[in-house]
């Protein structure tokens, strides 16, 4: 399981990023929508209700991919759980990431999370992301990278 790298190493290797589609999500705004997340812009975001947990389930196309690195832009959130599935359907997850992030003074939180792709991020063909508790009443993601290879790859 992984935790919190950041801020992210200069040095780093790009991976191909990989787009998934959001399938699911555990709270509803119209006007901040979960696909949000996934829109490549801080300026949208995905709010949830007021309650903990909120969770958004993504997927890539049904596709098998392996998963290298998540990057994450919230606002609010104090704990982050990244959960992934294998099956052809989402039943059994598997944790990937369970960490408490740092509150900023100001701003938004940015978070990169090293997946080691030989085991966890491998064969993934969903992804959870669970906003397990927030520092506020409410909590915001604003975008959410999968970097990895596979054929969901841009």
């Amino acid at each position: 399981m992984s935790c919190c790298v950041n801020p992210p190493c200069p040095h780093a290797v790009t991976m191909p990023i990989l787009r998934p589609d959001v399938v699911l999500s555990t709270c509803f705004d119209e006007r901040f929508p979960a696909s949000n997340v996934l829109d490549g812009l801080e300026s949208t975001f995905y709010l949830t209700t007021g309650l903990f947990p909120q969770e958004i389930l993504m997927n890539f196309s049904g596709d098998e991919v392996s998963v290298n690195r998540i990057q994450l832009v919230c606002h609010g959130v104090k704990a982050i759980k990244i959960e992934r599935c294998t099956e052809h359907v989402p039943s059994a997850f598997e944790p990937v990431v369970d960490c408490e992030l740092a509150s900023p003074p100001s701003g938004l939180q940015r978070e990169q999370f090293q997946v080691n792709k030989a085991t966890v991020g491998n064969g993934v063909r969903f992804l959870k992301i669970i906003i397990a508790s927030g520092y506020e009443q409410f909590a915001a993601i604003h975008s959410i990278v999968v970097e990895g290879d596979g054929p969901s790859r841009a």
